[in-house]
């Protein structure tokens, strides 16, 4: 008897707690601050503790929700709308003859764009559509992305320029961009600042080449990696080279052309590169790497579903959360100090 009524106490605290900071008109932040101290009292439970972390750091998204992402643009498609929730947010006015026919998304300073290997479609930040554009019947686009007021895709292994305000299209290079193995591949392309960086390839072989936008110059070419995961800056690319058990993360400085081996990582089941490091998942576990080989552990029981610029995508108790690996890093270091950590 009790133990019943010591439980029913608990129970009652964190209900009590729960239903005051939870209508309590502070920030998500503020809210999780006030959770750390309640769990260190014992009137809150470590579960509930995590939800309050994710809620503070994270952009939430229902899991009823269809998220369609890339390494650029996370896009919610619910019902007949479809919105840009990450890296901005903007709901678009689709015409029936885009919708469910989306392969390709991205967005620039001015622009966003939608497309898939027959056309792309241009809006404004307003989400109205501004300008379209059809390839020919007998050729196709295998990959997007968009800067100022230009639309950048590749076809038959070559780059184009397509200016939205004057309707013209034009090779960016010379240069022909073929994959390692030409008859089934993906392609992918990332614009930051002037450069504008392509991978095309498939079942770990890939080759990353990186163009200057501005000059309308090849910085480097077919630079080889073993997976379709990288990271891009303006001054580098960090791909993952070597064979099952035997990865290791490369950096490519393009305006140097340099190249250096970071660290080897052996096995695992996945990994998702930001420009500032990365994590890796080893079956339920994940772990947080900086570019030094320095670790932290993820105490969370939770997932990730991808990657987004330099956020990632986790899953926690059926919801998606877009949280900035910088902020997830610099938080869960925290959290570790405060909650997970024995005190001495």
């Amino acid at each position: 008897m009790k133990l019943f009524f010591k439980a029913a106490k608990k129970f009652i605290y964190i209900f009590l707690f729960l239903l005051i900071i939870l209508s309590c008109g502070k920030s998500p932040v503020e809210k999780y601050q006030k959770a750390i101290e309640a769990f260190q009292e014992g009137t809150l439970d470590r579960v509930s503790l995590e939800r309050f972390f994710f809620k503070a750091f994270g952009i939430e998204k229902p899991g009823a929700e269809t998220l369609f992402f890339n390494k650029r643009v996370i896009l919610n498609s619910s019902g007949e709308a479809i919105e840009i929730v990450f890296p901005e947010k903007a709901k678009l006015k689709i015409e029936n003859s885009i919708k469910g026919n989306i392969e390709y998304a991205d967005t620039g300073k001015e622009i966003i764009v939608l497309g898939n290997k027959a056309s792309f479609y241009i809006f404004n930040k307003e989400g109205e559509l501004i300008a379209s554009h059809k390839v020919n019947e007998k050729e196709k686009i295998d990959a997007i992305a968009a800067s100022g007021k230009s639309v950048f895709y590749l076809m038959n292994y070559e780059v184009y320029s397509y200016n939205w305000e004057t309707g013209e299209a034009a090779r960016l290079v010379e240069d022909t961009f073929p994959p390692p193995y030409k008859i089934y591949f993906k392609a992918d392309m990332i614009v930051q600042g002037d450069y504008l960086a392509l991978i095309t390839g498939i079942a770990g072989s890939y080759y990353i080449s990186i163009i200057n936008t501005d000059t309308a110059s090849v910085k480097m070419k077919n630079i080889a990696a073993s997976s379709f995961e990288f990271a891009f800056t303006e001054d580098e690319v960090i791909c993952i080279k070597g064979s099952s058990g035997k990865w290791s993360l490369n950096r490519y400085e393009y305006k140097l052309k340099n190249r250096e081996k970071l660290t080897p990582i052996g096995k695992l089941s996945g990994i998702f590169l930001t420009q500032h490091g990365y994590i890796v998942q080893e079956g339920e576990d994940l772990t947080i790497y900086d570019f030094h080989n320095n670790s932290l552990d993820v105490p969370f029981n939770c997932s990730i579903s991808g990657r987004s610029r330099n956020s990632l995508i986790f899953r926690f108790e059926n919801n998606n959360y877009i949280i900035d690996f910088d902020d997830f890093k610099r938080e869960v270091s925290e959290f570790n100090r405060k909650v997970t950590a024995p005190e001495i």
